[in-house]
């Protein structure tokens, strides 16, 4: 077994916190199997605020686990300082290091280490740079992303991504870091990774909706999670009051909400459209709910759904939403765009609606308020695809086979230089 450094994200699943992000489930996502493999792993993951109960958070959180040694510590004040992590890892004395997600790969490349590194960039940040670009009116975050990004595209000897589209991203970029070299030839520096869930029985624990904020036998249009950069906020409000027009029955529930510190904009634009609709009384806005919850409210519904506006997100990321829906056999409303919503059209695994086209959308909603049976059926289909497909155990296995002997890329004697540009070298 391997002694593995990993920078992460947190909380964890385990920590029952208020909120879990997209970061935190890949950390989980990586960490799982390879905790269950036996391997003695040091986990430095920085503390996501917003998901913590407690108002004065201790800057480190430590607790042991089996051959779990788990540092919970702030983003700001302790894992940005790289001595900080520079400490663990002389400490640890790791065979391997692990950075999952952007943030945390970018302080795993910092590291004075001769160490393997194996980088996960869960999502491409270049294209949401410039959707957050977009929202603010800003092109600030462009270079902030950019360089988080960069050290890790010049420095790790693996990488991981969550969608074959970011794949060619990425070698893209490792093509201007001037890594695409007679020494890489046939190297297989990128694996996908997609966004995963464990393969169990998922129960419903309690009632948390029927009978309480809908009457039993409406029909639930669930949103779960953060109202991100890229989400059409616009489409989801047409789409719905004309669905709502026609039927009824059909309401809408919303767990989740604004994503602090990084878009705190789009949720509120939504409530305001809202509060202008004769139809806001069947808008159940519910904001975040404790994370134990989470699962009931899928539950209880009948369609999940997911929204997303035309951008370059939207052709190289990955939507947690809907895997994790789609594993207690929810039934999916999603728009064509990202590689998981491309399988769910292909497959028949859900039903979808073009980018941008509100009236496809309300007619599939309205459809599926009139279909109930079928759509339950498709929902057990889609449950039974996720757990052959996206089970965490399957889907990491390449990054499971590499701690086992883990080998720096053919590259590594031969670094680059840091604005290596090979338009501007000589002959270019």
């Amino acid at each position: 077994m391997s002694r593995l450094l990993v920078l992460g994200v947190g909380p964890l699943p385990f920590e029952n916190r208020k909120k879990v992000y997209g970061a935190s489930l890949r950390t989980w996502h990586f960490l799982k199997p390879l905790l269950d493999a036996g391997h003695e792993i040091c986990l430095v993951a920085l503390q996501l605020p917003d998901p913590y109960h407690e108002e004065n958070l201790p800057q480190i959180i430590q607790m042991q686990k089996d051959n779990l040694l788990y540092y919970s510590v702030d983003e700001l004040y302790v894992f940005m300082d790289i001595h900080y992590i520079q400490m663990h890892h002389d400490l640890f004395k790791p065979e391997v290091i692990l950075g999952i997600n952007t943030h945390a790969a970018q302080q795993a490349c910092r590291l004075q280490t001769d160490c393997p590194i194996w980088a996960d960039l869960n999502g491409w940040a270049m294209a949401e740079a410039q959707t957050k670009a977009a929202l603010n009116k800003d092109d600030y975050f462009i270079d902030f992303l950019w360089k988080r990004e960069s050290p890790v595209v010049r420095r790790a000897d693996r990488f991981s991504v969550a969608s074959e589209p970011q794949k060619f991203a990425l070698i893209g970029e490792l093509a201007v870091a001037g890594r695409l070299t007679r020494e890489t030839f046939g190297y297989e520096f990128v694996d996908t990774i997609p966004n995963s869930v464990e393969k169990k029985e998922y129960n419903h624990a309690k009632t948390v909706l029927r009978g309480i904020k809908v009457d039993k036998h409406d029909f639930i249009v669930l949103w779960s999670g953060g109202y991100n950069t890229w989400t059409d906020i616009e489409t989801l409000f047409k789409a719905l009051t004309n669905a709502m027009d026609q039927n009824p029955k059909i309401k809408f529930v919303s767990t989740g909400g604004k994503i602090d510190g990084y878009n705190d904009l789009t949720y509120p634009q939504f409530l305001k459209m809202i509060e202008s609709s004769p139809f806001k009384d069947r808008f159940i806005m519910l904001g975040w709910v404790p994370t134990e919850d989470v699962e009931n409210y899928y539950f209880e519904s009948d369609l999940g759904i997911n929204i997303d506006a035309m951008n370059y997100e939207a052709v190289f990321g990955a939507r947690n939403r809907l895997t994790h829906m789609m594993k207690i056999g929810l039934p999916v409303l999603t728009t064509v765009g990202p590689e998981v919503t491309q399988i769910i059209q292909k497959e028949n695994l859900g039903l979808t609606f073009q980018i941008g086209n509100p009236e496809s959308f309300a007619e599939q909603i309205i459809w599926g308020a009139n279909h109930r049976q079928e759509l339950q059926q498709m929902g057990q289909r889609a449950k039974q695809y996720v757990f052959d497909h996206w089970a965490i155990n399957q889907t990491t296995k390449a990054v499971q086979e590499w701690v086992k002997n883990p080998t720096h890329s053919p590259d590594w004697k031969y670094p680059r230089p840091i604005h290596f540009d090979p338009l501007l070298s000589e002959g270019g």
